[in-house]
């Protein structure tokens, strides 16, 4: 019965030292980084920011180095614990000596154990180091999670743009062209003169040369969006017709608690911890260790007595270490845990000043944008109401060509600037939710 015991034994220790291949759970998005993607009232861009928070490679690679960590962390935790190996070790030895041969048999079992007390806290120190990295990099998991998700509705806004800019394009080539039919045949009535003719020829290839331009500009902003989806970049993605507009409005007094939740604040906090714990660490390099020993084991020529506690031979030690000289080295630790000490609180403060930074400026942007778009707007008005009075007074002959032109141009011009317009406030707002670490409020 003890050799399955023995043997047992033995397996249970060796499967202790192994690692678990059980996979780690994928760090959730915070509710308030989600929620603001809806205040667009756009379905499809919430589709493809879910879709991408699935398949992005750049995410896959942060989520990564969460796991590296988490790994790191255990390899620091597991220094508190007492280190065991166990050994198993069979020989088998022939023997001949003046004509008389014999075979033997030997099995030896036996087991180490080494055990530092941490008699000033230094792993404790290494451990909670190591968490603080493993919630820095899961806040930097986050942070790439909301940059992706501020990405991809950028990447949809411009592309919705670029879509209506080409639409925009089509209507101009459109019109130029019913422009270029009525010049001609006023030419051909003789009452019109060439110079006409080949100033609208010009004007619409310029317009067919901008819808071209448009549609290059489409195909790759159409690209670039399914490639940040994690789709390939086919240029078949649907898309809207029209840029949404901005129903909410951005409440007023937000406060600055808004911030710590930011997780690139929140991942400079957690660095900051950890070097201040490698700091506290290496302050004890000159202090003594105390490393406590045990071995013992049991050796048989036959495996059924291997677990014979009569054979048992055991020892015990306590070893204390004080580090002398070593070249200067633990001094040289000690000052770089300190630099490093330094350059965290230092990126945390550059952290936290960029936060109030870019908050500031998304704000100030805001009410002004809104005012160039409400500009704008009367503006594309007056300009289409023009377009149609020039053609008309030119058809009975009571303007220039060049004012007809000019006027036509100029009205497909505000119409384009007011749609960047509206572009610009979708970003703006989208970089100011960036700035805010998600929605306007922390619920």
């Amino acid at each position: 019965m003890r050799q399955p015991v023995a043997f047992i034994l033995f397996l249970f220790l060796s499967a202790c030292s192994g690692f678990s291949s059980k996979p780690l759970p994928y760090p959730s998005m915070p509710p308030n980084q989600q929620h603001w993607v809806a205040e667009f009232n756009t379905p499809e861009l919430i589709d493809l920011v879910t879709e991408a928070l699935q398949n992005n490679p750049n995410l896959q690679a942060s989520l990564a180095r969460v796991e590296a960590n988490r790994a790191r962390a255990g390899i620091s935790a597991s220094e508190l614990l007492p280190n065991i190996q166990t050994s198993l070790v069979t020989e088998r030895n022939h023997n001949s000596i003046l004509g008389h041969s014999r075979t033997e048999n030997r099995f030896t079992l036996g087991a180490d154990i080494s055990w530092e007390a941490d008699l000033w806290q230094r792993a404790n120190h290494r451990k909670r180091a190591a968490i603080a990295d493993v919630n820095a990099s899961q806040e930097d998991f986050h942070a790439a999670q909301l940059l992706l998700a501020a990405n991809i509705a950028k990447a949809w806004f411009k592309a919705v743009e670029s879509n209506s800019q080409k639409q925009l394009a089509d209507r101009r080539v459109g019109s130029f062209k019913k422009t270029l039919e009525i010049i001609s045949a006023r030419y051909r009535a003789g009452i019109g003169k060439a110079l006409d003719v080949h100033l609208a020829r010009e004007n619409l290839a310029t317009a067919e040369a901008g819808l071209a331009s448009q549609e290059q500009k489409l195909d790759s902003t159409k690209r670039t969006l399914e490639a940040l989806v994690g789709r390939y970049p086919s240029a078949k993605l649907k898309l809207a017709s029209l840029l949404p507009r901005l129903k909410s409005v951005v409440p007023a007094g937000l406060t600055s608690d808004l911030l710590q939740r930011r997780p690139d604040i929140l991942a400079a906090e957690q660095r900051l911890s950890a070097s201040s714990e490698r700091l506290r660490d290496q302050k004890t390099n000159f202090l003594p260790k105390l490393v406590l020993t045990a071995n013992g084991g049991t050796a048989s020529e036959e495996l059924k007595n291997l677990l014979d506690w009569d054979n048992l031979i055991w020892s015990l030690g306590a070893n204390l270490i004080q580090p002398i000289f070593q070249g200067g080295r633990l001094k040289a630790e000690q000052l770089l845990a300190l630099a490093n000490n330094r350059e965290a609180i230092a990126n945390f403060g550059e952290a936290v000043s960029n936060a109030f930074r870019e908050v500031e400026t998304t704000l100030a942007a805001e009410p002004l944008l809104t005012k160039q778009e409400a500009y704008q707007t009367t503006a594309n008005l007056e300009s289409q109401r023009a377009a149609k009075l020039a053609l008309s007074q030119y058809s009975a002959g009571l303007t220039e060509i060049m004012t007809l032109l000019d006027t036509q141009r100029r009205s497909f011009n505000v119409e384009s600037a007011l749609l960047e317009t509206r572009l610009k406030r979708l970003l703006n707002r989208i970089d100011l939710h960036l700035a805010l670490g998600g929605s306007f409020s922390n619920e």
